[in-house]
């Protein structure tokens, strides 16, 4: 540990913690307002006043999230250390760089390490390149750590009585059902006679899952979501929830957090290790009902049918309807002569069409890409910088002129704090506009060089497709199977997005649209 340094030039770090979001919940409902982001950057700036350190950046973040993958400001103050950039990081406490797992604490500890970078605070300076320092972070970040392990796991207990005693933990009621004062679950007349139907389809009619939605659908019952349509997905959930027979239940799925901020769950079979109370609430379906359900659907879990491995569809896994984005589907009906292509997601009124026709105008189209190309890929052999390529250079350099300027102005506005023309206030109103300014000339010159890419990725792929779309033009018909054929047209095209309403008629009347690989 080291004692309080000036004139470093620093970047502050603000993130609300989930006490700090609780707080402002809690202020906001007696009608106070509270903002702690405010109340840190305040305390944080007077600190960094009195000390007379030099703002280079501020992150603020906006999201509290367990790991950094899930705190994009964090993430970009990371590397900006890495890069070398500032003396310093000014925070309002140690822990608000996180208590995630000890991956994420190495990578933090081990980015300040190597770019030997201070951790600031109100009440200490800490240098990890010092045993001091780094035994401090050590200790206080397992701490911390252990905190936030023990408050999890408080919660969740609190969550598990809570569903032995019959109050229902989950976020929103199941459908059928809402919340009464105390969170036990009160049936909802009109839902609940839709529940129960989809037993009874189940179990008396003998449907299912995308038979039952589709007879809801057919009366016009709206969804949980509020929309039309009914998932088969749904029904499943439904049919399989032991909440509609009255018994309350808490931890059938174990959810995992990922380090990207993604969740990953596996389900819980064994009741031992769930909270489980029976007769907690008022039944829907009777337990004898409900149980017939569950053997309902434990038959229909067939095993799947072997399938020919024989493709029938050249555009096999290439030609996506363009309204849904769904794979279009190649069948032989037995009272047609041709193969059709059709989509099969429900109400998706993307009409069928021969798949000869497609395939017909496909290699028409193809042909007129190759055309094109050819003629562009001629104009590369002689002029090797058209005047589209020659713009977006012109223009890269123009932006990298204007960054340095910007980047001087910026310097210049140290000294002007140093030699006391502006205070803090002006300082910090001033750097923030330059560095928005400087940000945007980044974004732009982002832009700029991706457009130079673009330009010239274009010139040069008309020279690098040629041979392969020329090789597909002349293979495709003469090729030995539809399996061959397929695997032509994966060399050279991404997707085929194909659109046909419902009053085109005309034998011709659909559109195709070809994408192939950059």
């Amino acid at each position: 540990m080291v004692t309080h340094l000036k004139n470093l030039d620093i970047a502050i770090y603000l993130r609300k913690s989930r006490k700090d979001i609780e707080t402002e919940r809690e202020a906001a409902l007696r009608g106070e307002e509270y903002d702690t982001l405010t109340k840190h950057r305040k305390e944080l700036l007077a600190y960094a006043k009195k000390n007379e350190h030099n703002i280079v950046d501020i992150f603020e973040e906006v999201v509290s999230g367990e790991y950094i993958a899930e705190r994009p400001e964090m993430q970009a103050l990371l590397q900006k250390v890495k890069d070398l950039n500032y003396d310093g990081i000014l925070v309002m406490d140690l822990d608000r760089f996180g208590r995630g797992d000890k991956m994420d604490q190495g990578r933090i500890e081990r980015t300040f390490k190597e770019s030997q970078t201070l951790i600031l605070t109100p009440q200490e300076t800490l240098d990890l390149n010092e045993e001091s320092g780094e035994f401090t972070v050590e200790v206080k970040t397992f701490l911390a750590r252990m905190e936030y392990k023990q408050i999890k796991k408080r919660l969740q207990g609190g969550r598990r009585r809570g569903a032995t005693s019959g109050r229902d933990q989950s976020t929103k009621p199941p459908y059928g059902y809402r919340k009464d004062d105390s969170l036990r679950l009160v049936i909802h007349e009109e839902e609940a006679k839709v529940v129960l139907m989809i037993f009874q389809c189940c179990v008396e009619d003998g449907l299912g899952r995308s038979a039952i939605a589709q007879r809801l659908m057919d009366f016009g019952i709206p969804s949980p979501t509020g929309l039309p349509q009914w998932q088969h997905v749904t029904i499943g959930r439904i049919l399989k929830n032991p909440k509609y027979k009255g018994d309350q239940v808490f931890g059938r799925t174990k959810w995992s957090k990922n380090e990207d901020g993604t969740y990953s769950y596996t389900k819980v079979h064994d009741k031992e290790q769930m909270a489980y109370l029976e007769g907690a609430h008022e039944p829907i379906v009777d337990p004898e009902l409900w149980e017939k359900a569950q053997e309902a659907l434990s038959r229909r879990r067939e095993a799947p049918v072997k399938k020919n491995h024989d493709i029938l569809n050249p555009f096999a896994g290439i030609l996506k309807c363009k309204k849904c984005g769904k794979a279009m589907l190649a069948n032989k009906p037995t009272n047609r002569p041709n193969k059709y292509l059709s989509c099969y997601t429900t109400r998706c009124d993307t009409k069928m069409i021969a798949l000869y026709k497609v395939e017909e105008v496909f290699l028409r189209q193809l042909e007129t890409i190759f055309d094109h190309l050819r003629a562009t890929a001629k104009k590369r052999r002689s002029q090797p910088d058209d005047a589209a390529l020659d713009l977006a250079k012109r223009k890269v350099l123009r932006i990298k002129e204007d960054i340095k300027k910007t980047n001087l102005r910026k310097t210049n506005l140290h000294d002007l704090l140093e030699d006391g023309t502006y205070d803090k206030d002006t300082f910090l109103e001033r750097s923030r506009l330059l560095q928005e300014q400087i940000k945007q000339l980044d974004n732009e010159l982002e832009a700029a060089e991706k457009q130079v890419e673009l330009e010239a990725g274009r010139l040069n792929q008309a020279l690098k497709v040629l041979p392969m779309i020329k090789k597909a033009l002349t293979e495709y018909k003469s090729a030995g199977s539809i399996k061959e054929q397929n695997a032509l047209l994966k060399e050279i095209v991404r997707e085929i997005k194909y659109r046909r309403e419902t009053d085109w008629t005309g034998p011709y009347q659909f559109e195709i649209e070809i994408h192939l690989y950059d």
